[in-house]
């Protein structure tokens, strides 16, 4: 099933919906979610799935699957259209960028994540 809605006042809930294949490895089960800073693209992370989608909130098309293995903490960052995302491995990753940021050691992070 689809996960993930958004509403607007007055209005039903507009699910988000991801590809068959997505959604099973998904495996019911959502960890966090979080909008850009634009209010543009919905984020949500499925750890036992060890993915965060991303979608257009006006079209509801989706965006991207990112791999993240055990990734569930979203935020969105100062940066317009940035959104960061953490993995209980220790892995900070800048979704805009993929570009993992190297953690200290030891750090492990759950689905609360605020910047």
């Amino acid at each position: 099933p689809d996960l993930v809605a958004v509403h607007r006042t007055g209005g039903p809930l507009q699910f988000l919906p991801a590809p068959t294949e997505i959604a099973r490895r998904c495996k019911n089960y959502v960890g966090s979610v979080a909008f850009d800073s634009t209010g543009k693209v919905a984020v949500a992370s499925y750890p036992r799935g060890g993915l965060i989608l991303l979608w257009d909130v006006a079209t509801g098309q989706l965006l991207e699957a990112v791999d993240l293995q055990d990734g569930c903490g979203i935020a969105r960052a100062v940066s317009p259209g940035e959104i960061i995302a953490t993995s209980g491995t220790g892995t900070i990753i800048d979704l805009a960028e993929k570009m993992p940021r190297q953690p200290e050691k030891n750090l492990r992070w759950d689905n609360h994540l605020a910047i």
